[in-house]
Formats: C-alpha cells, sequence, structure tokens
C-alpha cells in the first residue's frame, strides 16, 4: 500500500513557510504549480516527490526575484533534484539545475551562475553600490568536502557604507579549482591609496570537515593571503568611528599584511603585518613613529616595540594579547605630549608633558595597571567651567588595584592647590 496525493497551488502564500527558514530570514511571495506524493507506507524514506512550479515569486528583505519560466523538482532516494530553475529580480538574474544528496557522505551534481549589477540591488540606507558581479560554478563530490569549479569575476566595482569610505576596484576575478580559490592580483582604490590582494583560499583551511584530518591543517591545505598597501590615509577610516564625522587624527599608511595557516580558528592563523606611517599629526601636533611590526601566532597578537616621538619627547609602546584566553599585557615607557590627548577628549582641553612607566595587564574585561606618571607642567580646560586648572606639577602611582596621588600642585583661579588621595580601580571604573 501507498499514499498517493496531488496538491495544486495556484498563487499560494509562501509566508506560512517563513517559520522553516534558517536564522529567521523573512520569507513572503507566492507559487503556482502542482506537487505528486507516492510514499509507500512501510517505507517513508522510499517517497518519491515531483513537483512542476510553473510561476514564483520570491521577497526575502530587500531582495526580490521571480521565476523565468517553469522549473520542476524531484526528491527520490536521498536526493533532491532542480531541472531548470531561473530566477530574476532587481539587479540580479540566477539559473541553477543539478541534484544533491541529503547526507554529509551523498554526492554533489550542481550547475549554477549569476550575475549580479549592484546599482539595481536594493542597498542600505547610507551604502552606496556600483558595478557587475557574475559567476559560473559547477560543484561536484561529497557534500561534506565539495569541489567547486568556476569562476567569481567582477567590473567596475565601486562600494561606500556608513563605516567604509569609498573604494574602487576596476577588475577582480576568483578561479575556483576544485579545492581552493585562487585569487588574481586585484587592485583597490580607496582613502587616497591603494592596496593589492592576492593568494590561494583552499576549502579546507576554513572547513575542518574538508581535511584530510580534521583535527590539523595539513601541506597543501593552508590559506596563503597578502595584501600589499601604499599611501593610505587613516583620517576616511577614522572619521566613520566619530559622530561629528572629524577625524583627529592624519596619517598615511604603507605596508603589507601576510596571513598563512588555518582559519577555521584563530589558534591556527599565522599572521604578520609590516607597515609605515608618516605625515602622523594630531591636529597641529607632529608625531614621528617608528616602523610597526605585529604578528599573530597561536592566537596570541605581539606588538613589536613601537617609538612615537613628539617634540622632544618619545613614548615607547609594547605589547600581546592572547586572543583565545582574551588576556593582555603591555607596557607604555618614555615622554607624553598631552596635548595629543585633547582630539580625543570630547569637553576637555589639556597640554603639558608626562613622564610614563606602565605595564597593563590581566583579562581584557578587567586589566590591571602597575606603575606611574608624572606630570610637568599640565594645563586642563573643561568647556563647562570658565577657569582652567594650570601649573600641574604630580605623580600618579598605579599598583592593580590602587590609584594614588603624590602631592600634585596646581594653579586655580589664580590660588594653588594641593591634592593628595587614593582611589580604587577596577578594570575602567574608579571609585
Amino acid at each position: 500500500p501507498a499514499l498517493t496525493a496531488r496538491v495544486v497551488f495556484d498563487g499560494s502564500p509562501l509566508a506560512p513557510l517563513a517559520a522553516l527558514m534558517p536564522g529567521g530570514v523573512p520569507l513572503a511571495g507566492s507559487i503556482s504549480g502542482n506537487v505528486d506524493l507516492d510514499m509507500p507506507l512501510g517505507a517513508p524514506e522510499a517517497a518519491v516527490i515531483e513537483a512542476q512550479v510553473e510561476a514564483l515569486a520570491l521577497t526575502s528583505g530587500r531582495l526580490s526575484a521571480q521565476s523565468r519560466g517553469p522549473f520542476a523538482l524531484r526528491v527520490r532516494g536521498g536526493r533532491v533534484a532542480v531541472d531548470d530553475l531561473g530566477l530574476q529580480g532587481p539587479g540580479l538574474s540566477l539559473d541553477v539545475s543539478g541534484s544533491i544528496g541529503t547526507d554529509s557522505s551523498a554526492l554533489l551534481d550542481l550547475r549554477a551562475s549569476a550575475g549580479v549589477d549592484l546599482a539595481e540591488l536594493p542597498a542600505r540606507s547610507g551604502w552606496q553600490l556600483a558595478g557587475q558581479l557574475e559567476t559560473r560554478l559547477a560543484l561536484s563530490g561529497p557534500v561534506g568536502q565539495p569541489r567547486a569549479e568556476g569562476f567569481l569575476a567582477g567590473r567596475g566595482l565601486a562600494i561606500e557604507t556608513g563605516w567604509l569610505p569609498a573604494l574602487t576596484i576596476p577588475e577582480a576575478r576568483v578561479e575556483l579549482n576544485g579545492d581552493a580559490a585562487e585569487i588574481g592580483s586585484t587592485a583597490v582604490a580607496v582613502a587616497g591609496g591603494s592596496l593589492v590582494v592576492s593568494g590561494r583560499l583552499p576549502l579546507a583551511a576554513a572547513v575542518r570537515a574538508a581535511r584530510r584530518n580534521p583535527r590539523a591543517v595539513q601541506r597543501g591545505e593552508k590559506a596563503s593571503i597578502s595584501v600589499v598597501f601604499e599611501g593610505l590615509s587613516a583620517a576616511p577610516f577614522l572619521e566613520r568611528l566619530r559622530t561629528d564625522h572629524a577625524s583627529p587624527l592624519a596619517a598615511v599608511l604603507s605596508g603589507r599584511l601576510d596571513v598563512q595557516g588555518g582559519l577555521a580558528d584563530i589558534r591556527e592563523a599565522q599572521a604578520e603585518l609590516r607597515a609605515m606611517a608618516t605625515g602622523v599629526a594630531v591636529q597641529d601636533l607632529a608625531l614621528e613613529v617608528s616602523p610597526l611590526t605585529a604578528h599573530l601566532r597561536a592566537g596570541e597578537v605581539t606588538l613589536e616595540e613601537t617609538r612615537v616621538s613628539a617634540e622632544g619627547g618619545t613614548l615607547q609602546l609594547a605589547g600581546r594579547v592572547d586572543l583565545g584566553r582574551r588576556v593582555l599585557e603591555a607596557s607604555g615607557r618614555g615622554r607624553l605630549q598631552l596635548r595629543a590627548l585633547s582630539p580625543f577628549l570630547a569637553e576637555t582641553a589639556v597640554t603639558g608633558a608626562a613622564d610614563v612607566d606602565l605595564t597593563v595587564a590581566g583579562p581584557l574585561e578587567a586589566p590591571r595597571a602597575r606603575g606611574s606618571v608624572t606630570v610637568h607642567d599640565g594645563s586642563v580646560r573643561i568647556r563647562a567651567f570658565p577657569q582652567a586648572v594650570t601649573a600641574i606639577e604630580g605623580r600618579l602611582v598605579l599598583d592593580d588595584h590602587t590609584a594614588r596621588i603624590e602631592h600634585a600642585t596646581a594653579v586655580f583661579g589664580g590660588g594653588a592647590v594641593t591634592l593628595d588621595g587614593s582611589a580604587s580601580v577596577s578594570g575602567t571604573a574608579v571609585s
């Protein structure tokens, strides 16, 4: 005995299926066609489902598409097959044919092609997109370890978002060669400078299930990606982090970033950043910054000693952060010109010099500071007060959970001020 049935759809809504979408992806639209079911009652896993779709209209968020013509779907023997699915919508087109198994050991046999006109896509508020994307893709092999042949190409790409300054990519191409993506030398113009991206990204570098040994990345499975940048202005990036859209810092960056290894976990990756900063200034205070070198190894980022100099003083910075354990250890030693901090303080202006000898260590959520900061000829002007505090001389001592002021003196309103005392410190909270 078997259950046989036919279901006919005539403009039926898709909204009731939204609850089945992964991650709460919205779904609306309609479907017309028929579905035939033939299911043996004693072996439901042997059911055969055949659908002939005459018309399909989809809407998900800002995207919408309609089928270009009839297409067929079949479910038989643990495989799902689609014939001649073609979708068209504002700024996009998609064609898919082939079949896929329903378990990780089943074989893939899918072919897809797509085209995207970014200027026609419904973009988020504040985003500007232009250019064309095209892909041809053939998937084969087991579902758990797929092989992809084809390419992804872009022409005349221009992108600007609320957090990313305008960038342009005249031409880009990624070749899919079975188990890896090959990124050809791709030039990007952004922030008054340029960067060039190239490299190789095997699927096994990012997906453990695609590896010969899921517990380790082996030879031939490691990613190798490089980014060479030159003449990048820091200001356009920093402006997007501030509500007033004004960057207090000017700098031009050039250097190179290399990433290798596995990408499924931060502890698998290795990276090295080498950069030079020129034309560095905080408002009218010129700074000299030594070449910067940072490494990522076994989940730990290390900043080699970097020197920042201004008006005869030099501050030496170094540190490391264990991203897995979420702990840091950093140090700063030398002389700091305090007016370099003023642009980062919304309602306060400071001047003078500070001799710094500090180390910071502990969990990222509650780091502990040890050392001292000695201020010479300092001044503080707060916008809400007409009088500035001037001639500040004093020493602040930090000892893990305590901050102590040792006989600080200053002038306020024409009179001398003396300050001593201590406070408890827990992370960034003071009491």
